[in-house]
């Protein structure tokens, strides 16, 4: 159905003049032309859709007048309804943070660890083994990472580090940094909801709970520290692991594609990271939703922070 209210045609300039003008003002995010709500219904009307932070109060002289009047070229002349629209915050692109899903050129699939900037410059953490071919000597590629807003596979950068991941020697990290190119990182950011990364911490096997991001929150229980190496195949490469602590995951599932995810724990309103998850237990009958395999990260990235270009 057409919307009611002045034709465009002659108009056009007017009306963007007026969102011009709108959106200006302290306060305002952005102006929209859409349909007139009153009372959560469609009215049929054009307006223009004034987009206001939700604890912004407009000075008298700032305030939106419920009908605006139009002047175009020679003189036509019209009138257009406003709306004023509460916004939490204003628009922001989406940025890759950690629990997103990356891809790798073969195309192997993980999660991003950490997104994190340095100055000028932005990286992205995930597993080495997600982001390298270790069937072809370690080769890598460009890496993309997968965008919900759009739902699109979307350029990420280029893997400039990789942990050593020698065959027959033990493993003690599995790690890649991707310095990112074109896309937008959330810096320490974890999942959909707002959580940061406060700080970083060592393993602790008393602690009760951990949890992880993969698109969803995933729930896990006590850490142990397997205290022999391991054997892990990656890429039919068979490697030797070092210093691997497991963890059961209560709600979620341990299931191929979440390498790379950061374990955490709450230490009372603190978010803070200790693991990289690697590899895991699928899910079976001692542990219904599977466990998970990590590396503590703390050395990890307090001996990667300080060799990062800014």
């Amino acid at each position: 159905m057409a919307l009611e209210g002045p034709r465009l045609d002659g108009l056009r300039s007017a009306v963007r003049r007026a969102a011009d003008e709108l959106a200006a003002r302290p306060g305002v995010t952005h102006v929209t032309l859409g349909e007139k709500i009153r009372e959560g219904t469609g009215t049929g009307q054009r307006s223009l859709k004034v987009h206001v932070l939700e604890k912004h109060v407009f000075a008298p002289g700032d305030r939106i007048a419920p009908v605006l009047r139009l002047v175009g070229p020679g003189g036509r002349t019209g009138e257009i309804l406003t709306d004023v629209i509460a916004v939490a915050a204003p628009p922001a692109l989406f940025a890759t943070r950690s629990g997103d899903t990356i891809e790798a050129f073969d195309p192997n699939r993980g999660i991003v660890t950490l997104a994190l900037t340095k100055e000028a410059k932005s990286y992205v953490l995930t597993n080495a083994h997600v982001a390298a071919n270790l069937a072809l000597g370690g080769a890598t590629g460009p890496m993309r990472y997968w965008d919900p807003a759009t739902r699109r596979w979307l350029h990420l950068g280029d893997v400039i580090r990789l942990s050593p991941m020698a065959k027959g020697k033990p493993i003690t990290a599995d790690l890649a940094v991707v310095r990112v190119e074109s896309a937008v990182v959330d810096h320490h950011a974890i999942g959909p909801q707002g959580a940061r990364l406060d700080r970083v911490d060592v393993m602790r096997a008393e602690v009760l709970s951990h949890w992880f991001w993969t698109h969803r929150k995933n729930l896990c229980g006590k850490a142990e520290r397997l205290p022999n190496d391991v054997t892990v195949k990656a890429d039919g490469v068979s490697l030797r692991y070092r210093g691997v602590w497991q963890v059961p995951v209560i709600d979620g599932q341990a299931l191929p594609g979440i390498s790379g995810a950061l374990l955490c724990r709450t230490f009372g309103n603190l978010t803070v990271g200790c693991g990289q998850v690697f590899g895991g237990i699928e899910p079976g009958q001692h542990f219904a939703n599977g466990a998970v395999w990590v590396f503590p990260f703390k050395p990890i990235i307090d001996t990667l922070w300080p060799t990062l270009p800014g």
